[in-house]
């Protein structure tokens, strides 16, 4: 309630400010003289220098609330389309006899993170085994792989995001696992969904990211030929030439990813074997037997070389594609004990699930220890290149341990909060086009831009527009071809049945619902109107310029809180000396919550009207 009549008047704080700076340019002088002494100091006792560098945090301001908006609250109003395509009795579809639950161009991370967003799971869904804490580590990952990007040689910490990435593809094989360990793949239709469902949405991404870097190239008159583009859309470059970057850079992780999806089937019965017939301890015997396959042949020419490996060796052993498949593989078996545990602790004397949370939570302070305390041996030289795969049973550790319980541990309900869990739901677009964006900065960078933004100011708007425009594409192409897909896959589901007709006329729930502009009304409770009275205020002192303007307005807004939560009066009756203005305070209060009625009923008045005429 609160944001949405807040942020629309302090988005328009640029306008009251420059307004204040015109018609009262002695005060503003006064004003830089004092509050502002230091950002006079900064640019050199220029008064107009000032005004435009607070201009420039103001619009970092309005960035942060429109990605706020658009990422943490989600308030696009797009129809969320279902994963099942129920007939009228509400039964799953049925063709040929074979399941339509899965739907194509939805990734099983999304299908495993989805219910309940951020959120807790409610108790009857516990059982389909929703990580959200899952979508947490993605957006850190995906913060500490940008970071290396782009602050090169920071700290050692940047530096070895290959950490980070090994996580993320053990990370696509543990959830892989989790959301398809059940499937049947023994037909020929069934592995077919999988992979149209598995690699259909990321190859849409990707291509796109690709195409953008490539008009990004194009400006700067550096394009690529035509045949290293058809490898790179093809995904074999990095099996060819694993150091030939495609234009997006970022897309040889997909190509690294793409052979353990394709194989993903085999490897599912593989394990599946190997647990039946050798149980938990097989597992790990093929858990280790991977681990060494992964780290050893860099571990043994690291020997052979008297410690020390050169950055093409690095680069073979971390963007050839057939180095990463043994950490998904890991990530595969990792799901496979944590899902057996999970099925036989009610049996057995297994850790209960405390004890697997503080398992992971070592596992963690560990993998950070190491690579925060292990001083630099070069940039992806010397032992560097150990970092590729070597954390690989610790990351097993921490999927498997923190699986307990749908987030059993301390990292895993700090992962879980709010604004880590639903930025992580567009880690993989970040991750994509982190690359093409920052080249279309960089352009903007050395036109100019550096002499009017500062450093940070420029990374500040990089970085939200980044994952603004990530969010926008996930909510709006992205979520477009999965409805799409999803029509597609109703209509020709149900085109041998004689109830087809149904889908055709808006009757199934498959259909994507009107996503026509329109503003919420909230009912007019006492909540709401002590929400309201604070923007009351906040305006007000907005109106005032004399007395100061925006830096008004937000005193006036904390004294609004004050007044509406009860607080200011609560002091005034606690303290003797003042507690003859009691109903002083009260009075104002009541003028303040009076305010906050009337400006309530005007938005709902509003938003009702706006509402009709959108219908």
């Amino acid at each position: 309630m609160s944001f949405e009549l807040t942020a629309f008047p302090l988005l328009g704080i640029e306008r009251f400010l420059y307004g204040y700076i015109y018609q009262f340019p002695e005060s503003f002088k006064r004003c830089c003289k004092g509050p502002l002494k230091s950002l006079l100091d900064y640019d050199e006792g220029v008064y107009w220098q000032v005004a435009k560098h607070l201009g420039v945090g103001i619009k970092v301001f309005q960035f942060g609330v429109l990605g706020y908006d658009l990422v943490l609250r989600r308030s696009l109003s797009l129809a969320e389309p279902n994963l099942l395509c129920p007939d009228h009795k509400g039964d799953k579809l049925k063709a040929g006899g074979g399941d339509l639950a899965f739907h194509p161009l939805v990734r099983p991370e999304d299908e495993l993170l989805e219910a309940g967003r951020w959120k807790k799971p409610a108790k009857e869904d516990e059982s389909k085994g929703h990580l959200i804490y899952l979508t947490g580590a993605r957006s850190l990952l995906a913060l500490w792989i940008l970071g290396d990007h782009f602050i090169h040689r920071a700290s050692v910490f940047t530096d070895r995001s290959n950490v980070a990435v090994a996580a993320f593809i053990s990370l696509s094989g543990f959830v892989t696992q989790w959301a398809y360990s059940t499937r049947d793949f023994s037909r020929l239709g069934t592995v077919f969904q999988y992979l149209v469902r598995r690699i259909g949405r990321v190859a849409l991404t990707t291509y796109f990211a690709m195409l953008a870097a490539v008009g990004v190239l194009a400006v700067q008159t550096h394009i690529p030929s035509w045949r290293h583009m058809v490898r790179c859309f093809l995904f074999v470059e990095t099996w060819l030439q694993p150091e030939n970057w495609c234009p997006d850079g970022q897309s040889w992780t997909i190509a690294a990813l793409l052979p353990s999806w394709l194989i993903y089937p085999s490897l599912k019965h593989l394990v599946g074997l190997m647990e039946k017939n050798y149980g938990a301890l097989g597992l790990l015997q093929l858990l280790l037997a991977l681990w060494m396959i992964s780290a050893g042949p860099s571990l043994v020419v690291f020997l052979m070389q008297d410690g020390f490996l050169t950055n093409k060796q690095h680069n073979l052993a971390y963007l050839w594609p057939p180095s990463q498949m043994p950490d998904f593989a890991i990530g595969v078996i990792a799901a496979t004990l944590a899902k057996r545990h999970d099925a036989s602790s009610a049996k057995s004397g297994l850790p209960p699930a405390w004890l697997r949370g503080l398992l992971a939570d070592l596992s963690l302070i560990i993998i950070f220890a190491v690579v925060l305390l292990v001083p630099s041996s070069g940039y992806h030289e010397g032992w560097e290149p150990l970092y590729n795969h070597s954390l690989g049973p610790l990351w097993a550790l921490f999927f498997y341990g923190s699986a307990a319980s749908q987030g059993s541990g301390i990292s895993a309900c700090t992962l879980g909060v709010a604004p880590l869990a639903v930025l992580g739901r567009y880690s993989f677009e970040v991750f994509l086009f982190q690359q093409p964006l920052f080249n279309a900065f960089e352009i903007l960078w050395i036109a100019g831009m550096n002499e009017v933004l500062p450093m940070w100011g420029f990374a500040t708007i990089f970085l939200v527009t980044l994952y603004t425009l990530s969010a926008i594409y996930a909510e709006c192409i992205e979520a477009s071809a999965v409805v799409q897909g999803l029509l597609l896959q109703c209509f020709l589901s149900l085109s041998h049945r004689p109830s087809s007709r149904e889908c055709r006329s808006g009757q199934f729930s498959c259909l994507p619902r009107s996503s026509s502009f329109s503003l919420a009304e909230y009912p007019e409770n006492e909540e709401n109107i002590s929400s309201a009275s604070i923007v009351f205020w906040g305006v007000f002192g907005l109106l005032l310029p004399l007395l100061g303007g925006f830096t008004t307005g937000l005193i006036f807004a904390a004294l609004g809180w004050g007044l509406s939560t009860g607080g200011i009066l609560s002091f005034v009756k606690k303290t003797k000396s003042i507690e003859e203005y009691a109903d002083y305070v009260t009075q104002v209060s009541d003028l303040g919550k009076k305010g906050g009625e009337y400006g309530l009923k005007a938005y709902n008045f509003v938003a009702k009207k706006t509402g009709e005429m959108s219908k």
